[in-house]
C-alpha cells in the first residue's frame, strides 16, 4: 500500500493494537504531505448516491471547491420523496393562486414545491 492509506492503516493497526500513538500525523490524500490537527480539513461529499471522504490541506480543499464550483451552482435541492407531507393537488391549487404555471398532471417542478414547502411550514 502507498501514500496516505497506508498510514492511516498503520495508524489503526497501532491504535487496536498498542494504543493511540504519541505524535501521529494526518496526510493529505491529494498530495501526502503532512498535516498537524490545525491545518487538517476533512471534506465530505456524496456522487450518485456513494458518499466520500477526503482529508486535505486548505489549498487542496480550496482547490476541490473551485473545481466543483460550477457544479454546485447549477444544481439543485432534490425534495425527498419519503418526506412528502403534502398532496400533489394541494400544490397545484397553492401555485395557481400564487402566480406559478403549473400543468395539471405531470411533475410539479422543484422549486414550486419548494417555495409551497416554506409558505406551509413543510
Amino acid at each position: 500500500m502507498k501514500g496516505a492509506q497506508a498510514q492511516r492503516d498503520q495508524i489503526t493497526d497501532r491504535m487496536e493494537n498498542h494504543g493511540p500513538p504519541r505524535n501521529h500525523s494526518v496526510f493529505d490524500d491529494i498530495d501526502n504531505k503532512p498535516l498537524s490537527e490545525e491545518e487538517l480539513i476533512v471534506i465530505r461529499f456524496s456522487v450518485d448516491g456513494k458518499d466520500y471522504l477526503l482529508d486535505v490541506s486548505q489549498d487542496n480543499a480550496d482547490k476541490f471547491h473551485a473545481a466543483l464550483e460550477p457544479f454546485v451552482k447549477a444544481a439543485r435541492h432534490p425534495v425527498k420523496k419519503d418526506t412528502r407531507r403534502y398532496k400533489p393537488a394541494d400544490v397545484r391549487v397553492w401555485a395557481a393562486k400564487h402566480g406559478y404555471q403549473v400543468a395539471e398532471r405531470g411533475k410539479i417542478p422543484n422549486d414550486v414545491i419548494l417555495a409551497y414547502r416554506n409558505a406551509n411550514n413543510l
